[in-house]
């Protein structure tokens, strides 16, 4: 079946079908489609073929399209990607008909295929609907042109005009305009900085939290409390006699080192470590 140039008939109807089940789905079609001449029906017995199937017609020309295929088919015949070579032959106000012939003994078959055709193809499915005495299922999708005019308000934001002010007077005009930088100051128009505690920040800064130094010190605490220590106890105090050193039996009575050791001259501070190394 040769399909015609002509732009008098709206509709067109495609039977995909082997050829070995041509005969159910035109007799089908000519009970249904009887105001669809034999002229722009196309029978359609592979999948590359449909894709073609419409290229005699004119762009936009078709009011509806027709598409019978039997659903034991969708498979081997339909293929999803091409519905988006006859969409360009619809009107903008157009419609496709998707027609899946069911046995009997068959149940409802899975349609994703063809809702993925009609994404696929840019049109949008409208309804699905079952026709019980031919047990049918009919998918409709519509191809409707974007509207040049829109009904929603469209709101217009003028831009604000800007206005230059161009100041051609001498210069030293212009320099009255400034502020010197000492009244802010003077009028407090500036705030100053707040003033700092230094003894609270040194106290929040210190990790050990006001406690004595660790033993196994790292942070530099405990040195600064050795420093502290050595400065609040001041010089050590100096012999007069010159035996402090040479231990208790050559001391004065009133010696402030009787019961140390033995020790030379400036190391009066010296500690012994005295611990078992066991």
């Amino acid at each position: 079946m040769v399909a015609a140039n002509s732009n008098s008939d709206k509709s067109a109807l495609i039977i995909l079908a082997k050829e070995n089940a041509q005969a159910d789905l035109i007799k089908i079609a000519q009970q249904k489609y009887a105001h669809i001449t034999s002229k722009h029906s196309h029978s359609i017995q592979t999948q590359d073929k449909l894709s073609t199937a419409l290229q005699s017609y004119l762009p936009s020309s078709l009011q509806s399209i027709h598409i019978l295929i039997q659903s034991s088919e969708l498979d081997d015949l339909f293929d999803p990607l091409s519905l988006a070579h006859l969409v360009p032959f619809m009107s903008p106000s157009g419609k496709l008909y998707m027609e899946v012939h069911l046995p009997e003994d068959k149940t409802s078959p899975n349609l994703q295929m063809i809702h993925t055709a009609f994404l696929l193809a840019g049109i949008s499915a409208q309804s699905e609907q079952k026709d019980i005495h031919s047990n049918t299922r009919i998918l409709t999708a519509s191809h409707q042109s974007k509207s040049k005019s829109s009904s929603s308000a469209k709101i217009q934001i003028k831009p604000k005009p800007v206005k230059l002010r161009l100041n051609l007077a001498d210069e030293d005009e212009d320099e009255d305009d400034l502020m010197d930088e000492d009244d802010l100051l003077t009028h407090n128009l500036v705030t100053p900085p707040p003033e700092i505690d230094v003894e609270q920040r040194q106290k929040d800064m210190d990790d050990c939290g006001g406690r004595k130094a660790c033993d196994n010190c790292t942070c530099g605490r405990a040195q600064i409390e050795q420093d502290e220590a050595s400065a609040a106890a001041g010089p050590p105090p100096t012999s007069a006699c010159g035996n402090c050193g040479k231990g208790d039996a050559f001391r004065c009575a009133g010696c402030p080192h009787l019961g140390k050791p033995a020790f030379q001259e400036g190391e009066e501070h010296l500690v012994l470590d005295l611990m078992d190394d066991i």
